[in-house]
């Protein structure tokens, strides 16, 4: 399986919202979230686990409810993963634009 390029991030007017990630840094960022999916958004873990092994990294179905947690997590993983260091900035502009951001 090839790593996916992007995080899938919303739906938006029928078009995907989504944030390139370069050098397939997707897999050591899926990694990083996987097993912590569970603990912060058990609903969309299985989803997100799927979609990825399907080729996809998407965060599309998480609801505004928990996005903040899922947002929070990757912007965790961007701290504590030397190889995202450089796209926290890029991940963490689109993630804000979305309207789920602090809707809670």
């Amino acid at each position: 399986m090839s790593a996916p390029d992007y995080l899938f991030i919303r739906h938006d007017n029928g078009e995907m919202v989504d944030c390139f990630i370069p050098n397939k840094l997707s897999d050591p960022l899926f990694d990083y979230m996987q097993p912590r999916m569970f603990e912060v958004a058990p609903e969309d873990a299985d989803p997100f686990q799927g979609q990825f092994f399907g080729g996809v990294l998407s965060i599309t179905s998480v609801p505004a409810s928990r996005y903040m947690a899922v947002y929070d997590l990757i912007m965790e993983a961007c701290d504590n993963v030397e190889q995202l260091k450089p796209c926290k900035a890029d991940l963490q502009k689109a993630l804000q634009d979305d309207p789920r951001y602090q809707a809670v």
